[in-house]
C-alpha cells in the first residue's frame, strides 16, 4: 500500500505517495486516472518530484496537458488497467540511436557519453535540458558535439510529440580556439624495441602491483607493427 502524504488530492492535484519504497504521483483528469513513478523514494526524488507535480498541474490548468506523459519524464502507468508503459528520456534516447541513426549507444563513442550524460541529469524536461547542458564543464569542441547531437535528438522528440518545442534549436556553438600543435616526432626502432622489451619483462611494473605491463605487450606490439591508431586497434 502506498503512504499517502497529506491529505487526499481534489480532482486535478496531484498527490505523492511513497508506494513500494518508490516515489508515485496519482491524479485525475477529464474521468481518467494517471499514475507516475519517478523513482527510488528519497529527498533527491522527493524534490524532482514537487517541480514534476507543479508542471502537472499548471499543464492542466492552461490546457495542454500531455495523456501521454512522455513530457513529465519517467516510467509511466496510465489508469488502474495495465498498459504499455512509456519510456524513460534515456530509452527514448536508445531507441532514435538505434532505430534512426544506424548506431549503437555501446559501441559509438558519442552516443555513449550523450547516454551517460541523461542518465546523471536524471528527470528532467524541455524546459530544463539547455541549463544542464550548459552546466556541464564541456570543452568548447565537446560542447559543439553534445549540441548537435542533443539538437537532432530534441527534433525528434518534437516530431514524435514527446515534447511540444525544441529547447536547443536556436543555440549556437562555441568558438573553438585555434592553437598550434607541436610537429610530431615518431620513435626510432631502438625506442620502440626498449619500450617493448621493458613492458614484456615488467621491468618498470612494482613486484605488489596486481596488474603486470605485460599484460599490455601483445597490444603494444600490435600498434607498432601495424601503425593503427589507438582506437582502431581497441576495436
Amino acid at each position: 500500500m502506498g503512504i499517502l502524504l497529506g491529505i487526499k488530492n481534489q480532482k486535478g492535484k496531484v498527490s505523492v505517495e511513497n508506494f513500494k519504497n518508490r516515489v508515485r504521483l496519482r491524479w485525475s483528469h477529464q474521468a481518467k486516472r494517471y499514475s507516475l513513478s519517478l523513482g527510488p523514494y528519497d529527498k533527491i526524488n522527493l524534490k524532482a518530484a514537487k517541480k514534476v507535480v507543479l508542471q502537472i498541474e499548471l499543464d492542466i490548468i492552461n490546457g495542454q496537458f500531455d495523456d501521454t506523459l512522455a513530457r513529465y519524464g519517467n516510467k509511466v502507468i496510465k489508469s488502474k488497467t495495465e498498459q504499455p508503459q512509456q519510456l524513460t528520456l534515456v530509452e527514448y534516447f536508445e531507441k532514435w540511436v538505434t532505430d534512426y541513426k544506424q548506431m549503437d549507444c555501446n559501441v559509438n563513442v558519442d552516443y555513449f557519453h550523450i547516454r551517460n550524460t541523461l542518465k546523471k541529469w536524471g528527470l528532467f524536461n524541455e524546459s530544463d535540458i539547455l541549463t544542464k547542458l550548459n552546466n556541464e564543464k564541456f570543452g568548447a569542441k565537446t560542447y559543439n558535439s553534445r549540441l548537435a547531437i542533443l539538437k537532432s535528438f530534441s527534433t525528434w522528440l518534437v516530431k514524435r510529440k514527446y515534447w511540444t518545442t525544441n529547447p536547443l534549436e536556436d543555440v549556437s556553438i562555441k568558438k573553438v580556439k585555434k592553437t598550434e600543435k607541436p610537429e610530431r616526432k615518431p620513435f626510432t626502432e631502438q625506442e620502440i624495441h626498449l619500450i617493448l622489451e621493458a613492458v614484456r619483462t615488467n621491468k618498470y611494473c612494482p613486484n605488489s602491483s596486481r596488474y603486470k605491463h605485460s599484460h599490455y605487450y601483445p597490444f603494444l606490439y600490435f600498434i607498432f607493427k601495424t601503425g593503427v591508431r589507438n582506437a582502431e586497434a581497441v576495436g
